[in-house]
Parts: structure tokens; sequence; C-alpha cells
């Protein structure tokens, strides 16, 4: 069983970014950005009080979707302008406490970039084509308050991540 906790578009921003995503796959996600990877996040779900002391203490914020961005040849992305995710970030991290190893595994602390994936090379689709499109279909680019984080749990591997719950941030 794997976690991960992410931070939500408001629901008519989600649907525009998932009518453009169903154009390229079919197995999309559903559109999130990512806060704190699976790095940590135990099935026993120790960890889930710890991350519940440190939403409900930081205050909601704002987050601007941006331009579309690569990493690499393998993953188009929105980005994200939201000084508070790398705070909310850090806490969360320091909260779970994962292991050295993990950190580095799933880009955590100074190597965390806040993004919205559109796309994967996986899926056999020319990403440079995809973000030119993005950049004509998806703008403007959305603005939300996030209000609350998604805590997502995938029962086995491969599966599809579901919600698991929401947790609110200090409004």
């Amino acid at each position: 069983m794997q976690f991960f906790i992410g931070i939500v578009p408001h629901a008519e921003q989600e649907e525009r970014i998932i009518s453009f995503m169903r154009q390229y796959h079919p197995d999309y996600s559903l559109p999130h950005i990512t806060v704190k990877a699976q790095g940590g996040l135990a099935p026993e779900r120790d960890w889930l009080e710890r991350v519940e002391a440190v939403c409900r203490a930081f205050p909601a914020f704002r987050v601007a979707l941006g331009a579309p961005q690569y990493f690499g040849n393998r993953v188009l992305y929105l980005g994200v302008d939201a000084p508070e995710i790398h705070n909310l970030h850090r806490q969360l991290v320091a909260a779970v406490n994962p292991p050295e190893e993990l950190i580095g595994k799933y880009f955590e602390r100074e190597q965390y970039v806040p993004h919205l994936t559109l796309a994967q090379a996986k899926h056999g689709v020319d990403l440079r084509e995809i973000g030119c499109r993005a950049a004509e279909e998806l703008q403007p680019y959305p603005a939300f308050q996030a209000e609350f984080v998604r805590v997502y749990c995938q029962e086995r591997e491969g599966a599809a991540y579901l919600l698991l719950c929401d947790i609110p941030l200090q409004v």
C-alpha cells in the first residue's frame, strides 16, 4: 500500500485540465500537485495524525499554475507559483521524518519542485507537441486558494491512486 499527499485545483479548473489530459492518454491520473511523496508514508498510517496537526496549523494559501515546463524529455507539467507550498512541504517531510535515502529517491526537501503533471513520455506521446497545445488551450492558467490537502492511497502496485481523505488547512 502506497500513499502521497497533494493539492488539487478547484473543480472547474480540475475538469478543464482533465479534458485536456484525456486527449493524450486514457489512463491519466487526476490533476494534483504533490506536496509530500510516498517516502515514509507507511501502511500503518502512524504518520497521519502528525500530518493532520501540521495541516490544521498551516494557513490556506494561493496557488497559481503557470506555463508548461519539462523534466528533461520524460515529463510535461504546469509550473506552480506558490511560495508557501515549499514551507508546507518542508513541514510535512519533517513530521513524517522519512529516511534520507527516501528523501533523495522522491526528490524532497531541496530537490522539491511543485508541479502539476500533464503527460509522461511513457505513454508514447510527443511531449513538445502537447506542451505547445497546453500553452494555447490552458491559458489563462488557473489560480486558486488551497484550503485542504488530499491524501491518496494505492491499494496495490499498478492500481490507480484513490482519495483516502481531505485534511483542511487553517482558514
